[in-house]
């Protein structure tokens, strides 16, 4: 979810996103053919599940690469700020 819409993980595999977002999620969830499960308290839970052509691995794949970078470049920028604060 925070690769595709940079919506925050919350504990787990759980992510949470505005309720006027829910049709944009579930397009582009189908779009990119990734399994989904919605669950709602007030209603029926939603399950999509594409099996074999499920997309999944290769986007969670794609969030650590970039979850390294973003940890890099903050190091980085952690590095830089005590260098001119050393000044």
């Amino acid at each position: 979810m925070n690769t595709l819409f940079g919506y925050k993980v919350l504990k787990g595999d759980v992510s949470g996103f505005p309720d006027t977002s829910i049709n944009k999620v579930i397009n582009t969830l189908e779009d990119a053919k990734i399994s989904y499960q919605i669950i709602d308290v007030d209603k029926d839970s939603v399950i999509k599940d594409y099996g074999k052509i499920n997309t999944y691995s290769k986007y969670l794949d794609m969030s650590f690469k970039n979850l390294d970078k973003k940890k890099k470049v903050d190091f980085l920028i952690d590095k830089l700020n005590k260098c001119s604060m050393e000044k």
